[in-house]
């Protein structure tokens, strides 16, 4: 990935420029890098070059071998990461059953306990006005005669 911008004409610190840049001023082009090396004309690179060639091949088939099997390491730990993952999913699913079964036992007691709350004698209301009312006559009937 290569990022340009067009700098301004003039002294300029780069650095500042880049931090500075806005992403609209930026253009971004992937180039693809193709190495060739050059033909060297000449017997002692000709004896050579199949010497390195070899190297190369071998060096190559080393490179492949050990890519190879970082490979299946990888792909053996994707497996058990997977097989993991799945194991952990329903470890997680029977869990949460666990808690809807503990919060509606929970529920059962608590609607339980209630309704034996409940049966305790209810209170009269005709006790208190009654009561009410005798001492707001004798707070009438006091303050006449106090007064």
């Amino acid at each position: 990935m290569v990022q340009t911008m067009i700098a301004p004409e003039g002294d300029f610190n780069s650095e500042t420029l880049w931090k500075e840049a806005k992403p609209e001023n930026l253009m971004d082009t992937k180039l693809k890098c193709v190495f060739e090396y050059p033909a060297e004309a000449g017997s002692a690179t000709a004896q050579t070059s199949p010497v390195s060639t070899r190297d190369d091949s071998t060096i190559v088939g080393d490179l492949t071998a050990s890519a190879d099997g970082e490979l299946l390491k990888a792909n053996k730990e994707v497996k058990i990461l997977r097989e993991e993952e799945t194991s952990l999913r329903q470890e997680n699913f029977k869990l949460k059953e666990e808690i809807l079964q503990l919060q509606k036992q929970a529920e059962a007691l608590r609607q339980t306990s209630t309704r034996s709350q409940v049966k305790v004698e209810p209170i009269y209301q005709a006790h208190f006005i009654i009561i009410a009312i005798l001492t707001g006559l004798i707070g009438i009937i006091l303050g006449k005669f106090l007064l």
